[in-house]
C-alpha cells in the first residue's frame, strides 16, 4: 500500500486524469475500428454481389453467343445449299439457252457460229 500511496504522491490528479483520457481514447479507438469494419463489411458485401451480377451477365452472354453461333452456322449450312440449288439451276438454264442459240442460229442461217453463204 506504501507504493500505492507513493504512486499517487508522485502522479497525483495529472496520472488520474491522464488515465481517465487514455482509457477515453482506447474506447474511441474502439468504436471507430468497430465502425471502419462494419463499413468494411459493407464494401466487401457490396463487391460480392457486384461481382455475382457480373458472373451472371457474363454467362447470360455467352449462352446468347453460343445460341447465336449455332443459329449462324444453321443458317450458313441453309444459305451454302441454296447456293447450290441455284447454281444448279443456272447451269440448267445456261444449257438450255445455248441449245436454244444453236436451233436460233440454225433457223437464221449460222451454222457452226459463222452465216453460211447460201442465206
Amino acid at each position: 500500500m506504501t507504493m500505492d500511496a507513493n504512486v499517487w504522491k508522485e502522479f497525483g490528479l495529472n496520472g488520474l486524469i491522464m488515465c481517465a483520457v487514455l482509457g477515453i481514447m482506447v474506447v474511441v479507438i474502439k468504436r471507430a475500428l468497430d465502425h471502419s469494419n462494419n463499413i468494411s463489411q459493407k464494401i466487401l458485401e457490396q463487391a460480392a454481389e457486384e461481382r455475382k451480377n457480373w458472373v451472371d451477365a457474363v454467362a447470360r452472354s455467352t449462352r446468347a453467343l453460343d445460341e447465336h453461333t449455332i443459329q449462324a452456322r444453321e443458317f450458313h449450312i441453309q444459305v451454302k445449299e441454296e447456293h447450290k440449288r441455284q447454281i444448279d439451276a443456272q447451269d440448267a438454264v445456261c444449257k438450255n439457252l445455248a441449245q436454244v442459240e444453236q436451233a436460233l442460229g440454225r433457223i437464221n442461217g449460222y451454222k457452226d457460229g459463222h452465216r453460211s453463204p447460201d442465206s
